[in-house]
């Protein structure tokens, strides 16, 4: 993927036991999630228009899956994507879908930046209390 992050987008944040949680999530059939990016667009020789491919949400599982991919993290307590047979290979990663939302293309970031606040700061935190609901 070759995905460009806006300036203002955070840099890579999961710690490696999110990252592992989520490839085990995948491996598990509880899929991925999508990713978001602004719509691509070019000027009159081809080229990017501004902020074209943006990739405003999705960061942190690309991150993840590029990791598992390169062998730098491994799930389960030690298989990594090497480890895994072909067949495995195939079934739960190469094949695996990963919706991507492409907005049409937008080169005013007040936008982007709003479109980024709501996918990223409108969710409700859990707490203490409803882990421990969980853990009961």
């Amino acid at each position: 993927m070759n995905l460009v992050l806006p300036p203002w987008q955070r840099p890579p944040s999961w710690n490696l036991d999110q990252q592992v949680q989520f490839i085990e999530g995948i491996f598990l059939g509880l899929g991925t999630g999508y990713y978001v990016i602004n719509g691509r667009d070019y000027d009159d020789q081809g080229h990017d228009k501004p902020m074209s491919g943006w990739l405003i949400d999705g960061q942190q599982r690309i991150t993840a899956i590029a990791r598992f991919f390169h062998g730098e993290i491994s799930i389960f307590g030690g298989i990594f994507f090497q480890d895994l047979s072909l067949a495995d290979k195939r079934r739960r990663f190469n094949n695996l879908i990963f919706p991507c939302i492409e907005m049409d293309y937008t080169d005013d970031e007040k936008v982007l930046k709003e479109l980024y606040r709501r996918l990223n700061f409108s969710g409700t935190p859990h707490t203490e209390a409803d882990l421990e609901l969980l853990n009961a």
